[in-house]
C-alpha cells in the first residue's frame, strides 16, 4: 500500500509539472510524451558533469526532479 501512495504522489507531481509544459498537452499522444521526455533526459545527461559542478550533487542524488 505504501508504494501505491508514493506512485500516486509522484504521478500528481508529474502532472503538475507538465501542466505548464508547452510541448506536452492533454491531447499529446503518450508515445510523443515519452519521446519528448527521453530526449530531454538524453540532453540533460550530456550536461551531467556540469550539473555536479554547479550543484555539488549527482543528478541521481537530487530531490527536485519531476
Amino acid at each position: 500500500v505504501h508504494g501505491v501512495l508514493d506512485a500516486d504522489h509522484n504521478a500528481a507531481l508529474n502532472y503538475l509539472a507538465r501542466m505548464s509544459d508547452p510541448d506536452i498537452t492533454i491531447y499529446t499522444p503518450y508515445r510523443k510524451v515519452k519521446d519528448i521526455l527521453q530526449e530531454r533526459l538524453r540532453l540533460s545527461n550530456q550536461d551531467s558533469r556540469y550539473s555536479v559542478i554547479k550543484t555539488g550533487q549527482w543528478e541521481s542524488e537530487r530531490t527536485d526532479y519531476v
